[in-house]
């Protein structure tokens, strides 16, 4: 897809971490051959395969192409609490009650719409327990026609659900953060409130791994796992799942990030940015330019 963000025109494709910056002008070129059945530039197919190694076919941009267009309010990231539900009972947590609340079908749909109307391009949907909500799918999947980059955030107790997993397959998320709250049954059980939690929590995580998906892990601290911190950072190495939060709930955010390549790589905000200039035969890279990072990074 192709979309305004901020003072940029990026080109996206949903579930991928590499994205395409565009001039101004080549994304005006993209919106108006949408409009009138133009066919697929060859910037645009070059672009295409050094991003994502895809090859467009011969066609109207409006069969490949997602041209999302410029919103006056000029937003670009949002979080939606989807539900107030949980099926864990954590002591610190902030929702109380954690009623089964939300918008229904229809709300849902104009929310997002909203959102998409608004400018959003990245979201992130979380609860409550995002995955247990009973129209997160159809919300999911709604998001991405709607030409938004999703991530979500879970506690990875429905991961492994077939639902779930074949939801992730067809839809790749642009990111998924899991919340750690032990390494061991005993611990995890006692944080959460609910019994057999930890086991359903690594299935999920095996399941996140052996769909290879973009998993961000967040480390939890509280006063009943801060003995297991050394374990739960042991968890997150077993799985490869990095960079990870370690958070403890008296204190202020701490991001930790373990990378072994050169300081070539550019940290911002805990993210790590490896520009990539693509064209190199165009000195003045008017067409495009490949920006991103590897598969443990993000564009945001």
């Amino acid at each position: 897809m192709a979309s305004p963000f901020l003072a940029q025109h990026l080109l996206l494709q949903p579930g991928r971490a590499v994205g395409v910056r565009i001039p101004g002008i080549r994304y005006e070129e993209l919106r108006a051959a949408s409009h009138v059945g133009g066919a697929l530039p060859a910037w645009l197919v070059d672009a295409a395969r050094q991003a994502w190694g895809t090859e467009l076919p011969d066609g109207p941009v409006g069969d490949f192409v997602l041209v999302r267009e410029r919103s006056p309010y000029g937003y670009a990231k949002a979080s939606w609490e989807i539900n107030l539900g949980c099926d864990y009972d954590c002591e610190f947590c902030y929702l109380g009650e954690k009623r089964f609340e939300g918008l229904d079908w229809a709300g849902k749909q104009q929310l997002l719409r909203t959102m998409r109307d608004a400018g959003v391009l990245w979201l992130q949907i979380t609860g409550g327990e995002a995955l247990i909500d009973r129209e997160f799918g159809a919300a999911y999947e709604y998001a991405h026609q709607l030409g938004m980059m999703v991530q979500v955030s879970s506690n990875g107790s429905s991961l492994r659900k077939s639902p779930i997993r074949g939801l992730f397959a067809r839809r790749r998320p642009y990111r998924l953060t899991l919340s750690v709250y032990g390494a061991t049954a005993g611990t995890y059980d006692k944080v959460t409130r609910n019994r057999g939690a930890f086991g359903r929590f690594i299935q999920g995580l095996d399941a996140a791994h052996q769909d290879r998906l973009p998993v961000r892990l967040n480390v939890i601290v509280s006063d009943d796992n801060a003995h297991e911190v050394d374990a739960m950072v042991a968890l997150c190495d077993r799985y490869s799942f990095r960079p990870r939060r370690q958070q403890r709930l008296d204190q202020s955010p701490q991001l930790i990030v373990h990378d072994p390549r050169s300081s070539t790589h550019t940290l911002t905000n805990g993210r790590i940015i490896t520009p990539v200039t693509a064209y190199q035969d165009d000195p003045a890279r008017s067409c495009y330019e490949l920006y991103g990072s590897d598969h443990r990074g993000a564009l945001d």
